[in-house]
């Protein structure tokens, strides 16, 4: 009988320190009993096994309920059952019985650490005289429990949700046990605190700082800017429209920094101040400012990460573009496609001198031909010859993918669509790719969006897919 009772202390990652006190053991020993049961029996409750099972909740069955009724989707606590509002222990015990659309896949718990404490305690009358004493003891645990098709909410809009979804709680289960001829284990209380899933609230944090600065986008751009442009007239309605927003963070706080993936600004304004009427300017002739962005401080206002405000916003002073004169047109078109021309070689040979060798030196050259916050489209050729176009990569990202495969740049054609008269300049180059790796082989042509940088240099933008990729002949 010791030996089975000490293997189900260890079983339940109770305390590991020895009580010297007999009425402490004896405490120790009837709550172990008791919450070994409780579990058990809440487990054949609840769990797929679906069998009847007497729960005696105690004094307990008034607290908040840790069972179905509650659980989580997308990081948010949310109430799956109608009927029960702010439900008890009793409550959604009573629900369970009843129905039957109640599908849970699997329920467990595992212990916490220092999950057990023994503790005296004594009740007294008015006159200070004990009336009762003996032990709480107090086991926390981690509950898990999986919930499928069954379970169900109801949406803003009135719609009924079936929830699938992992909740997790954090329970405080106290036993009381008094000094008695025939002492026996009371439950008192269970409080749960729920522990929220980190990838949830992290997807809850991207969508919702995405929102809120895209939304600042949508109604600050031009008026922020309005006094940012030395006086000029800003043109209404602004030719492009607002730019879009693509941010992700790196870990949870409740206070973030965005200084990537942030799209600049243009604002135009009226150019007649900036055309003198001895000169031959370009057809729509434009001044153009562009804001390029440093940093947007966003701040978390609720504990699931779904509701910011915008803290501060840092753009740079802004670049002028002036209207283009027909002349300085032709020139700087000239000057950008020799630039072009020149880019597409480092290309050509940044690509080969990597795949042949993909060291870290070969690396570095690779991707300082690439803007900071590039992409590049991808595309396959399945097992089964169907076309698979991928998610766009970072440029770091796309490096360690063509580690291990040998990459020739087959074809490039002249650079086109060369734009000059906004800033900064950018150009257009088509290129036929071939890719081996293994037993793969296949040709893509792809086009890479050029633009001029802070050191006068074409950079890669963003590489696109623009032909699907076709098998090589064997």
């Amino acid at each position: 009988m010791k030996k089975n009772l000490l293997l189900l202390l260890i079983a339940m990652g109770i305390c590991s320190t020895t009580i010297a006190q007999v009425s402490q053991e004896t405490a120790k020993t009837l709550a172990v009993t008791k919450q070994n049961e409780l579990l058990s029996n809440i487990k054949k409750l609840v769990g797929p096994e679906k069998s009847k099972s007497k729960v005696k909740w105690g004094e307990a069955k008034k607290d908040n309920q840790f069972l179905i009724a509650e659980t989580f989707k997308m990081g948010k606590r949310i109430n799956i059952s109608p009927e029960c509002n702010k439900c008890n222990i009793s409550t959604v015990h009573k629900i369970i019985k009843k129905k039957k659309n109640f599908d849970v896949k699997s329920i467990d718990w595992v212990p916490i650490d220092n999950n057990c404490k023994v503790e005296p305690y004594q009740k007294k009358n008015d006159k200070g005289k004990v009336t009762e004493k003996g032990y709480n003891v107090v086991f926390k645990v981690r509950q898990f429990h999986s919930v499928i098709d069954g379970p169900y909410y109801i949406d803003k809009k009135g719609d009924k949700k079936t929830v699938k979804s992992d909740a997790r709680y954090d329970l405080t289960m106290t036993w009381k046990v008094a000094d008695k001829k025939k002492p026996e284990a009371v439950l008192m209380s269970i409080k749960s605190t729920p522990v929220s899933n980190e990838n949830e609230l992290k997807a809850n944090a991207n969508k919702t700082v995405n929102a809120v600065i895209s939304k600042w986008y949508e109604e600050n751009v031009p008026p922020y800017f309005a006094n940012k442009v030395n006086g000029d007239v800003l043109l209404t309605p602004q030719p492009e429209s607002t730019p879009k927003v693509s941010v992700r963070i790196a870990n949870l706080q409740k206070e973030v920094t965005v200084n990537d993936n942030l799209p600049s600004v243009r604002v135009y304004v009226d150019p007649s101040k900036y055309m003198s009427p001895d000169s031959s300017y370009v057809n729509n002739a434009k001044a153009v400012y562009t804001f390029n962005p440093i940093a947007f401080k966003v701040r978390f206002t609720d504990e699931d990460y779904a509701k910011a405000e915008i803290v501060s916003v840092e753009f740079d002073d802004g670049i002028l573009a002036r209207p283009h004169t027909v002349d300085a047109n032709k020139a700087n078109t000239a000057k950008a496609m020799e630039m072009a021309k020149q880019s597409k070689d480092r290309i050509v040979s940044a690509f080969e001198n990597y795949t042949q060798n993909p060291s870290k030196e070969n690396a570095d050259q690779f991707m300082s031909l690439f803007t900071k916050n590039a992409k590049v489209g991808v595309a396959v050729i399945t097992k089964n010859g169907e076309v698979k176009n991928e998610p766009e990569r970072s440029v770091s990202d796309y490096v360690k993918r063509l580690k291990g495969a040998s990459v020739k740049i087959e074809q490039v054609w002249e650079p086109k669509n060369i734009d000059v008269t906004n800033d900064p300049w950018s150009a257009d180059v088509d290129f036929l790719q071939n890719v081996v790796r293994d037993s793969y082989c296949d040709h893509t042509k792809k086009s890479m969006h050029l633009v001029k940088d802070a050191n006068g240099e074409f950079k890669i933008e963003k590489i696109t897919v623009v032909e699907n990729p076709t098998p090589c002949e064997q």
